[in-house]
C-alpha cells in the first residue's frame, strides 16, 4: 500500500471513529448511577392568564389596576381589594383595604382607614393625565377623608 492510500484510509479510520463517538447512544443508568436530572416541567395548576378585561366588558373584571394623577401627584396600585395609596409627600404609601363593586361602567372601592373613608371610582373612559402624551382607558376619582384626587386609570400590568 502507498503512503497516501495508507494516509487516506488512516484519516477515513478517523472519520468514523469520531462519528461513531458523537452518535453514539447515551448510557442507560445502572444501579451504581443515578440517572440524568429531567429538566423540569412547566406548572400546569395555575391559569392562564385572562387577558386586560376592564369593567363594563363581558366576563369577570380586571381587579388590578394603576391609577395616577397629577396636581397633585397621586397614584394608587389596586390588587384585588388592597389599594396601595402614594402622594408626593407620603411615598411610602399607605395600605388601604376596601370592598369593590362593579358598576354599569366600572368599578368602586369603598372602605376606610383609621377612621377616615375613601373611595375610589374608576370608570370606562379616555383619560389624559394632562403631563404626558399617554392615553388611559378609565378615568379615575379618588376621595381620602375630605380631600379629592382627579386622575386616569389602566389595566395593571
Amino acid at each position: 500500500m502507498s503512503r497516501t492510500a495508507a494516509v487516506v484510509s488512516f484519516a477515513c479510520a478517523l472519520a468514523l471513529v469520531c462519528i461513531a463517538g458523537c452518535t453514539a447512544p447515551d448510557p442507560q443508568p445502572t444501579p451504581e448511577s443515578p440517572a440524568a436530572p429531567t429538566p423540569p416541567t412547566p406548572a400546569t395548576d395555575t391559569p392562564p392568564p385572562q387577558g386586560k378585561r376592564g369593567p363594563g366588558q363581558e366576563g369577570e373584571p380586571v381587579l388590578a389596576y394603576r391609577v395616577v394623577g397629577t396636581e397633585p401627584f397621586w397614584g394608587i396600585r389596586v390588587d384585588g381589594d388592597t389599594l396601595h395609596f402614594t402622594t408626593m409627600e407620603d411615598q411610602v404609601g399607605k395600605h388601604l383595604t376596601g370592598q369593590h363593586t362593579l358598576q354599569a361602567d366600572g368599578i368602586r372601592y369603598e372602605g376606610t382607614d383609621a377612621g377616615t373613608a375613601f373611595e375610589l371610582d374608576i370608570r370606562r373612559g379616555e383619560c389624559s393625565d394632562g403631563m404626558s402624551d399617554t392615553q388611559y382607558a378609565f378615568t379615575a376619582a379618588f376621595r381620602y377623608g375630605n380631600t379629592d384626587y382627579k386622575g386616569c386609570a389602566e389595566a395593571a400590568k
